[in-house]
């Protein structure tokens, strides 16, 4: 009796093991607008301490653990939006924000409003960095 309650424990182990892993959730990002893949948009899982970004094609793939859900999604100027992650891959289109950002100071070591700042600040636009020959 005590070896077929052994043999019975050590059926039953694996099962246990697998079924306490993780699981993995693959997916991909899209703007909403066109439906071009967005690199570099932030995914976590709500509720848990992992995180993933996306690759240059829009592509992710994240481990949730057993009881996790739901996905959060992020990236500047768009709407963050919360998914729930069921069987199969997801396709994530992200709506762009219809918030606008106030001026922001980024120093070396932080960053502030600008209003909040003592001393010099100097406004850079994208058109500034494209015109800066390469080194």
């Amino acid at each position: 009796m005590r070896k077929m309650k052994l043999f019975l424990l050590m059926l039953a182990l694996p099962w246990a093991m697998v079924s306490a892993q993780d699981r993995e959730v693959k997916g991909k990002v899209v703007d909403a607008r066109d439906g071009s893949p967005m690199p570099a948009v932030s995914i976590r899982s709500k509720g848990g301490a992992r995180s993933v970004t996306t690759a240059a094609d829009g592509s992710f793939s994240i481990r949730m653990g057993k009881g996790q859900q739901d996905l959060i999604i992020s990236s500047v100027g768009y709407s963050d939006q919360e998914v729930v992650a069921t069987g199969g891959e997801l396709v994530i289109r992200m709506k762009v924000s219809e918030v606008s950002m106030s001026d922001v100071v980024v120093t070396g070591y932080g960053s502030a409003k600008r209003r909040d700042i003592v001393g010099s600040v100097a406004k850079v636009s994208a058109k500034d960095i494209t015109n800066t020959p390469a080194t």
